[in-house]
């Protein structure tokens, strides 16, 4: 009868490890990516700007884009302007109509969108990650296929004075440095 007793223990013991188990690792190997998370596709919007054109993400892809969640600051205007005459990348500030609109000067490289229902800023989760970050709006940076390459802060601190990682600057720079500067048309005939 003991041991009958030790194995019904020994069981026990079994079906608690593996309940304890399964508890702590299903949810973490089962956990759904979210949108936009670094390596997800970009979710697509269309927005307009202050003067009521409409814009599309999709119209950017073949460039990498700055996609930024808050008016435009000096911050990102800086790194803008440091990238004006380069056509290859493309600035946009989503703001959210509750936040306040301060659109982009007219000559200015960041497009402003208007998020007047904020379901493009839901949609990004960029809600949530602006309240974890205190004053440091929510970036990512794009790639020309469209996937999220950083998904972020700006910098790491949102004194210019302290700032030592530019988060932003150095993930635009890897993106563009990662893609083709040239396309061969064709190569040339090896016969003799």
């Amino acid at each position: 009868m003991a041991h009958v007793a030790h194995l019904g223990l020994a069981a026990a013991c079994a079906v608690l490890v593996l309940s304890v188990t399964t508890l702590v690792m299903v949810p973490h190997y089962s956990r759904p990516i979210g949108a936009a998370d670094v390596g997800t596709a970009a979710p697509d919007f269309a927005l307009r700007d202050p003067a009521g054109k409409t814009a599309a993400l999709v119209d950017e892809r073949g460039k990498p884009v700055v996609l930024w969640f808050a008016s435009p600051d000096e911050r990102l205007a800086r790194l803008a302007r440091e990238y004006e005459s380069d056509a290859r990348v493309t600035f946009l500030a989503v703001v959210r109509m509750e936040a306040g609109v301060v659109a982009s000067p007219a000559a200015s490289p960041i497009h402003t969108l208007l998020d007047d229902r904020g379901a493009v800023t839901d949609r990004y989760s960029a809600a949530a990650a602006l309240a974890a970050v205190v004053n440091s709006p929510l970036v990512l940076v794009i790639d020309a296929r469209g996937m999220v390459r950083y998904r972020g802060p700006f910098e790491d601190n949102a004194d210019p004075v302290f700032v030592t990682r530019q988060f932003c600057s150095d993930a635009l720079r890897e993106v563009l440095d990662a893609a083709p500067t040239a396309t061969v048309a064709s190569l040339p005939s090896l016969r003799k």
